[in-house]
């Protein structure tokens, strides 16, 4: 998966998501689809109940049994995480060594 801002990652949300209720989101197997297992299985251990959403079919629909979406916090967290792995690594041009060191680290290496 490339890249995204923050613009490209909602224009993808809006094209995929579906009305649940009173907000759009998108079913978690169209998620990991989109975002991958990986990106999908960080934002259903997040802590926020915003991102990751149980569905328990409120309205009584027949033949319709309860499943879980993505919120759009979620999407973006998903996105977000994508984009760490793509950048997870990167040139260490403060130390001048030119050694690739992981971008979460970076903050013990240069200190």
């Amino acid at each position: 998966m490339k890249i995204m801002n923050k613009t490209e990652a909602i224009a993808i949300f809006i094209r995929e998501a579906i009305c649940f209720g009173e907000t759009d989101s998108i079913p978690v197997k169209k998620a990991i689809s989109i975002l991958g297992f990986k990106a999908v299985e960080y934002i259903s251990k997040s802590t926020s109940s915003q991102m990751f959403k149980p569905y328990y079919n409120m309205y009584s629909i027949p033949n319709v049994g309860n499943f879980t979406y993505i919120t759009l916090e979620g999407f973006l967290a998903g996105v977000t995480y994508n984009n760490c792995l793509q950048l997870q690594v990167e040139k260490d041009t403060k130390a001048g060594e030119g050694k690739i060191i992981n971008f979460l680290d970076r903050k013990e290496k240069l200190a």
